[in-house]
């Protein structure tokens, strides 16, 4: 970068501003004494255009940024562009993972509840029939009565359903109440016998009706 001045004039030139001085015929370069004191002088400037000095060269200033290649400043836009959409794909691929993963876990999480359940479920089971292992050995004829009058009290309950089904619509209004309320009267002592036969069996060992009978069906009593 230069700005040179000479004196083109017949006598000597003095920058008092600037400090300098210029026999005729001299050069200058004022931008040695730096661009900005250089515009703001008001000598230099008087000078010039009095016609005492002559601007032989003057280099514009080039302001930051600019004389960047259009091209280059396009290209660095679409890279930044392709950088930012690759690091939003990233992070949706990321998210998109994550996401799978949780679900994932929640169905290993609810199949391993699942297995705890059946486990606890295959335990009670198991301590049911031990228990109702021990009681046959003890009472082999009581658990064999039991056994079979529940048999006998579910055939007879099936029985009862299959007639209450039978009920047809050729008997009169009265008569078919009438039935209908024997069959449920006689379902209902059927029910209340089986459930204290189970209670009998199920508070000796400590289970439930379900566990009880399945333990009972193992042993083939």
């Amino acid at each position: 970068m230069a700005w040179i001045v000479q004196n083109t004039s017949n006598s000597i030139v003095c920058i008092d501003d600037l400090g300098i001085v210029l026999q005729r015929g001299q050069t200058r370069d004022v931008d040695l004494l730096g661009r900005d004191n250089a515009e703001r002088s008001r000598f230099l400037k008087n000078a010039i255009s009095g016609g005492l000095l002559t601007e032989v060269k003057k280099d514009v200033i080039t302001p930051a940024g600019s004389g960047i290649d259009s091209k280059v400043v396009d290209d660095m836009k679409k890279t930044t562009e392709q950088a930012v959409a690759a690091a939003t794909a990233a992070h949706d691929a990321v998210k998109t993972q994550v996401e799978t993963i949780n679900k994932q876990n929640e169905t290993i999480n609810k199949q391993t509840e699942i297995m705890q359940k059946q486990s606890e479920s295959l335990n009670d089971t198991t301590a049911a029939l031990n228990k109702m292992r021990t009681l046959f050995e003890q009472f082999p004829m009581e658990m064999r009565a039991i056994k079979e009058s529940m048999s006998n009290i579910r055939v007879e309950r099936s029985e009862i359903a299959e007639k209450q089904a039978a009920l047809t619509d050729g008997t009169s209004d009265a008569e078919l109440k009438t039935q209908e309320k024997i069959l449920k009267k006689r379902d209902a002592a059927l029910e209340k016998n089986y459930k204290h036969l189970g209670e009998t069996v199920t508070k000796k060992i400590d289970a439930d009706l379900g566990d009880a009978l399945d333990a009972m069906d193992q042993l083939n009593i």
